[in-house]
């Protein structure tokens, strides 16, 4: 009986204590109406695809964007026979965003990763990818909090 009215206590105080993810709330201040590409590359597509998911189009705040993107793979170390053993993948994204009819802002947003090379080439293409899909989300919550913040 005591571990039950415990238990209950617990679950009671840790119901309310207002916990609520961050981008689940899809009430954003701003409509991205229209996101046009400087280069049509596979980057500049997934950011532009990635970027659509944030618009509110019942919201009066209408943003036109155009984005440019570049991903540059560095070699930041070598073995003792010369071949690359760490590599640092970036990725920025270049973005003119205007807003209330005449303004223009151009912002840059950037992200960067150290990682170790794989004999397996495969296995190294495979978690370059999921390295840039990580960058590529951490620099769509910068933006997203930036445009909030307009």
């Amino acid at each position: 009986m005591k571990k039950i009215f415990i238990n209950l206590i617990i679950v009671l105080m840790f119901s309310n204590c207002g916990y609520s993810p961050i981008y689940s709330n899809k009430n954003y201040n701003f409509d991205l109406n229209k996101i046009t590409k400087k280069e049509n590359n596979r980057l500049n597509s997934r950011l532009a695809k990635n970027l659509k998911n944030f618009s509110n189009k019942n919201n009066q705040n209408t943003i036109y964007l155009e984005i440019d993107s570049k991903k540059t793979i560095n070699i930041i170390a070598k073995d003792e026979k010369g071949n690359p053993s760490r590599y640092d993948m970036n990725i920025k994204m270049m973005v003119n965003i205007n807003y209330k009819g005449n303004k223009t802002i151009q912002e840059t947003f950037a992200a960067s990763f150290n990682y170790n090379n794989s004999l397996n080439k495969f296995e190294l293409s495979q978690y370059e990818k999921g390295v840039e899909e990580s960058l590529i989300d951490k620099i769509i919550e910068d933006f997203i909090i930036y445009l909030s913040n307009i």
